[in-house]
Formats: C-alpha cells, sequence, structure tokens
C-alpha cells in the first residue's frame, strides 16, 4: 500500500525558507503546499480542501527535515497509526543545538506538555475533521489535539527527523494573549474528550 504525504509550510517566510523548501524536497513529499499568513484555521481548511495526498504534516518556514522523516511517517501510517510524531532538535539561546526527545505516547502527559512538537503526521480526512467548527487562531494546535483526541492508534517515532531554527523548539502555539487563550480552550475540549 502507497501512502501519499502532503506537506503544508506554516509560518510566514523565514530568511531560511530556501533552506526548508531543499530540505522537504530532499525528503520527497507527493505534494507541497504553502500555508504562510494569514494561516487561521478557516484559510487552512481551503487549502487542505485542494491535498489530494493520504497524510498531512507541517514544516514551519525557516525549519528542515530529514531525508528520511516523510519515510518514517508513511511507514508508521501504513501499519496502522492514526498519528504519528518523532523528536526534534532546537537551537538555545546560546546558539547551541539542543536534542528534544519525546516520551512515548500518553494522553495525560499530551494535556499537560502537549510534547508532540514537529514532526507529526495524520490522515488528512481527520485534519479535514479537526478543522470545523468556529475558526481558531491556533490550527495547528487544534489539528494535533483533536486528532491525537480521536485516533485509536499513536505512535512515537524515537528518531530526530525536525531541526527547528526556533529557541523554544517547534512550540506549537504563539505565546500572545489571544494565543494563550485560543490554546487554553483547546487544552480544555482535549480534556474533556480523553
Amino acid at each position: 500500500m502507497t501512502i501519499s504525504l502532503a506537506v503544508l509550510i506554516a509560518g510566514e517566510q523565514h530568511v531560511d525558507h530556501p533552506k526548508t523548501l531543499r530540505s522537504i524536497h530532499r525528503a520527497r513529499p507527493d505534494q507541497i503546499k504553502e500555508c504562510c499568513w494569514p494561516n487561521d484555521s478557516e484559510s487552512v481548511r481551503k487549502t487542505i480542501e485542494t491535498i489530494n495526498a493520504d497524510i498531512i504534516t507541517v514544516v514551519r518556514s525557516g525549519d528542515t527535515v530529514t531525508s528520511e522523516s516523510f519515510d518514517l511517517l508513511r511507514q508508521a501510517i501504513a501499519l496502522g497509526a492514526d498519528f504519528v510524531y518523532t523528536n526534534e532538535e532546537y537551537t538555545t539561546h546560546e546558539g547551541w543545538r539542543q536534542p528534544w526527545i519525546k516520551p512515548d505516547w500518553s494522553p495525560s502527559r499530551m494535556l499537560t506538555q502537549a510534547y508532540t512538537g514537529r514532526l507529526w503526521a495524520t490522515r488528512t480526512e481527520m485534519v479535514a475533521s479537526a478543522l470545523s467548527g468556529p475558526p481558531v487562531s491556533e490550527w495547528e494546535l487544534a489539528i494535533v489535539l483533536r486528532t491525537a483526541a480521536r485516533s485509536k492508534s499513536h505512535v512515537h517515532i524515537p528518531i530526530i527527523t525536525y531541526l527547528s531554527a526556533n529557541e523554544d523548539g517547534s512550540s506549537l502555539f504563539r505565546s500572545t494573549p489571544e494565543g494563550i487563550t485560543t490554546a487554553t480552550l483547546l487544552f480544555t475540549e482535549y480534556a474533556r474528550n480523553l
């Protein structure tokens, strides 16, 4: 069974955007969609409606992925996973590269730490349903929390596949008042669905 994979490139175009694109092409996606600002959930939902792929993942402009990353995501989904996430690496305030080794799946830990970060993947139909309802500013967090809550099979691939250019790792929401309010509502919704 061949699994097709689409990549959404999120966020404002970073100075390293060409580097992001090169790394994505090396990893051989089936489809690439730019999803830069505005990237509220409604505009992202419309972009997703144009995708013709089995699974979706997100890469933030400026970040990079390893060449085997998409193949690992495809293999996990082909084996029956609904939601897959990997380890990543980020740059510290001092400029050092730091691994972010994530724990295996735990619904309660997800609620307290939102640790999946990137790289993650899920089935396209689950993404579409995760964005139905009122638009939210933190659309990627909405996808991750809603699909994670609805998934029957979660897989953690304990390999670093994502290299974040940011000091906070690949946080799934912005620390703005609107972002924090939206995240709080999404976490409350997630907790109710456990």
